[in-house]
């Protein structure tokens, strides 16, 4: 049996789907069963389309990173670009920080238009497509139930506050002035953001039953 089924499901009258998760299964089985939606024609799309190919509506959304999604974007940069961008360079380069209070926010910096900065509107393609974020891995815009979307908003969320962590830790240990895009009232503490179950991992071969675990 796999990890990670996805089981189709009616929903609201809409072909929808929600998944098993096996207990032993990680976020990496996780993506390689939900990427299957991709080129799935059985499903509901709000999009109007059979497929997610060549639709890049959901590349003018916000699209939060994670700790991991930085990793891999990191080492993908050097290896088609053969620059080396540490933390600060990459969030200089790459991303939006927008703080409001304690709460901050790290997303792929948008285009004027909107467009996330890695994608060719002429193409319609991604630049960075194997190792686009999760978010974007994990988003399809057909009909799921509560739970299943909990599952993918729980990893967004953990995995944004250990790159939040590592983002605070950076400025204070190397004595950086912060920076942002926008911030309202800006409270920086590091203590906000503990340490959770993605801080330090490189990959993501963290168990689901983990993080339900912490979202219970």
């Amino acid at each position: 049996m796999e990890k990670v089924v996805i089981v189709p499901k009616i929903i609201e009258n809409r072909q929808g789907y929600t998944i098993k998760v096996a207990p032993t299964a990680t976020i990496n089985d996780y993506l390689i069963e939900i990427e299957k939606l991709v080129e799935a024609t059985e499903f509901y799309r709000e999009s109007g389309t059979k497929t997610c190919l060549n639709c890049i509506k959901c590349c003018y959304e916000r699209i939060p990173l994670t700790n991991i999604d930085v990793l891999n974007l990191q080492r993908s940069l050097f290896k088609k670009e053969g620059v080396s961008y540490d933390l600060l360079n990459f969030l200089r380069h790459f991303t939006d920080i927008f703080i409001k209070g304690l709460e901050i926010d790290i997303i792929l910096k948008r285009k004027e238009n909107g467009a996330c900065i890695f994608l060719n509107e002429k193409e319609k393609k991604c630049d960075v497509y194997p190792v686009r974020p999760f978010v974007c891995r994990s988003f399809y815009c057909i009909p799921t139930t509560f739970n299943t979307e909990l599952i993918r908003l729980g990893i967004v969320n953990l995995g944004e506050d250990a790159l939040v962590r590592q983002y605070l830790l950076y400025l204070e240990e190397s004595n950086t002035p912060p920076f942002w895009t926008l911030a309202k009232k800006p409270n920086l503490k590091i203590s906000f953001y503990p340490e959770n179950i993605f801080w330090n991992k490189k990959n993501y071969d963290i168990k689901i039953k983990k993080i339900l675990e912490i979202l219970k």
